[in-house]
């Protein structure tokens, strides 16, 4: 595959897994390119059947690849992943559909590694959204001294 065509998929997907999500920060290093439909099952090298992912995606996924629409993975550029699962409060991904039931077996997505990754991610957002609103809170403080302190100079 010629590297022009890699750097497409890479920035396609913003350098995430297109399956789990983590980055590659989150990895140190590159990730690997999946052909959605594998090559052994008729897929090609058109952009639209590579996936940016991560090597433990890529071999969980391997050549999996079914024509039913119950047991079809779900493309992360396609389809629209909150149909098919939900994330719970314990970071745990729950199926709502068969499909979604065995996109996140086939793929492996409750591994404790993702699951912890979620919970991370999780209590950073918590904790900027925490930042930001004292951040906010602090801003509007000094606002009320320099008014309060204007009045005292009249």
């Amino acid at each position: 595959m010629r590297q022009e065509t890699r750097d497409a998929v890479r920035l396609a997907f913003d350098a995430r897994c297109g399956y789990c999500g983590v980055s590659e920060i989150d990895v140190g290093a590159r990730l690997t390119v999946d052909h959605f439909r594998p090559l052994l099952h008729g897929g090609t090298d058109d952009l639209d059947n590579l996936i940016y992912c991560c090597s433990m995606c890529n071999t969980f996924k391997s050549d999996y690849f079914d024509t039913d629409a119950d047991r079809a993975l779900l493309h992360p550029l396609r389809d629209d992943v909150t149909a098919h699962y939900v994330e719970s409060i314990t970071h745990v991904l729950v199926p709502l559909t068969e499909r979604g039931r065995v996109h996140i077996g086939v793929l492996h997505l409750n591994r404790p590694e993702l699951v912890n990754r979620r919970q991370r991610d999780h209590r950073e957002r918590d904790r900027d959204a925490v930042l930001r609103d004292l951040t906010e809170r602090f801003s509007g403080l000094e606002a009320e001294i320099r008014r309060l302190q204007g009045r005292l100079n009249r």
